[in-house]
């Protein structure tokens, strides 16, 4: 079971990276690297935000929790290709959870998914506005942040059901494991792949500096 759940939820990772690796070739390769930089903002914001949706609706039921990896997608959209396309796919991710409780997806996880996701977006944005400042970020800063907003994800369970711990921590104990590391992983090959493909140029950043980071990942982990 445990390993049926990992493999569905690893096939879902790979949209968003798969969609990376053709927005940044697209980028590179065709008059799209050309267009406006709000248009191509919201095509990207779009289809990551389509994908978020797929997320939900296409989420592995495990026990009554929707395991899911919805963050990955609207992480890699803000982190990899801009502020407002997270933005906007976090948002399209966001309002389609709290709605879809209405055709079967999970009620009591409503609220804290409906914010987590929502949030990401924003947090991707001012992520890569002040910290990367508008650069995309090396591959163990990525997984250090998918690994630190889905524990945020998990953690709104706990703070939206306050009165119900008991339950609350059912579903964390449910959710937890696999949709963090899987979560983790998509941001983090997305963001291997795009900056192999677009070839970046170096940064200044030092030895030790990528060291501690490499640390800090492993702490996390």
């Amino acid at each position: 079971m445990l390993f049926s759940t990992f493999f569905k939820l690893a096939v879902m990772a790979l949209a968003p990276v798969l969609a990376s690796v053709i927005f940044i070739l697209l980028d590179k390769k065709t008059a799209f690297g050309e267009l406006a930089f709000g248009k191509r903002q919201f095509i990207i914001g779009f289809v990551f935000g389509i994908i978020t949706i797929c997320g939900t609706e296409f989420g592995v039921d495990a026990g009554g929790a929707i395991l899911n990896v919805r963050d990955a997608s609207v992480l890699s959209a803000g982190l990899l290709f801009g502020g407002p396309a997270g933005i906007m796919a976090g948002l399209m991710g966001g309002i389609h959870r709290f709605f879809a409780v209405y055709w079967g997806a999970g009620l009591y996880t409503r609220v804290g998914c409906t914010i987590a996701t929502t949030l990401a977006g924003f947090v991707a944005a001012l992520l890569r506005k002040y910290m990367f400042e508008y650069k995309r970020p090396g591959v163990y800063y990525a997984f250090s942040i998918g690994l630190i907003m889905e524990v945020f994800h998990i953690l709104m369970i706990f703070v939206t059901h306050l009165d119900d711990v008991r339950t609350a921590f059912e579903f964390v104990v449910l959710c937890g494991a696999p949709m963090i590391s899987v979560n983790a992983i998509s941001v983090t090959l997305s963001t291997l792949f795009v900056n192999k493909i677009a070839a970046p140029p170096k940064t200044n950043e030092s030895k030790e500096l990528r060291k501690l980071s490499r640390t800090f990942s492993q702490f996390l982990l």
